[in-house]
């Protein structure tokens, strides 16, 4: 996964992150942005550059987290 800010500036290069449901991971990474940032993308608030974030194997997207936020209204 890739995210860079301004399309020029990377915070996330080259993540790949698998957690299981229950466990618990340390978040730690060379700068602040990039431990901010994959936590922005973790809790949908940015979707990657490039690649792709899926959860429980499904892509989570912009339009799969409208969908399901449309759900709970």
């Amino acid at each position: 996964m890739l995210y860079s800010y301004l399309d020029r500036f990377p915070a996330l290069n080259g993540v790949d992150l698998t957690v299981a449901r229950g466990e618990k991971r340390p978040c730690s990474a060379r700068t602040a942005p990039a431990k901010s940032t994959l936590l922005k993308v973790l809790n949908g608030l940015v979707f990657p550059t490039a690649g792709m974030f899926t959860a429980f194997g499904e892509p989570i997207t912009e339009d799969t987290l409208e969908d399901e936020q449309a759900l709970h209204r």
